[in-house]
């Protein structure tokens, strides 16, 4: 059975899946673990697991949102991004990540057992305010990792 981000850069149309390396990082209360996966996961835990996708509107989080959505159930995974979504496909709620406390309590809230950060400045937008786009990206990623840490999430994808 293909993976999720296998399918995904089928979906996605991505060339080639040999040089993607799916890499896990686990929250601990004091520090962040990394380790290639390597076994596939167990359906029955799965099922308990609740899932945010930071940075869902985009072109790689649309097509992620959908393939975790088969896989977990659509109640299971929670999209949010700063602006609405064109359609509605599901659980979503609007989170400007850059704003810890936000952030905090909607993990809390939804009971979240993994992230996918895969909100940031792109290249095209960042090069015209290099600064602020250091600031936003560094800002949101530094915000889903302390609150992964402070509550203990299982997973984060970035």
């Amino acid at each position: 059975m293909a993976s999720v981000f296998e399918r995904l850069l089928k979906k996605a149309s991505c060339p080639t899946a040999d040089n993607l390396t799916e890499q896990c990082y686990t929250a601990s209360r004091h520090s962040l673990y990394f380790s290639p996966i390597k076994q596939q996961p167990n359906r029955e835990h799965m099922k308990q697991d609740n899932i945010l996708v930071i940075g869902a509107n985009g072109q790689i989080g649309s097509v992620l949102t959908e393939a975790l959505r088969e896989v977990y159930g659509i109640d299971r995974v929670l999209a949010t991004d700063i602006r609405m979504p064109e359609h509605d496909t599901g659980p979503f709620a609007l989170l400007d990540v850059c704003h810890g406390a936000a952030l905090d309590e909607l993990v809390r809230q939804q009971h979240i057992t993994q992230i996918y950060h895969l909100a940031a400045i792109l290249r095209a937008k960042g090069e015209s305010d290099p600064l602020w786009a250091w600031n936003t990206n560094m800002t949101s990623l530094l915000n889903v990792l302390e609150v992964a840490r402070q509550r203990h999430v299982a997973k984060v994808y970035y």
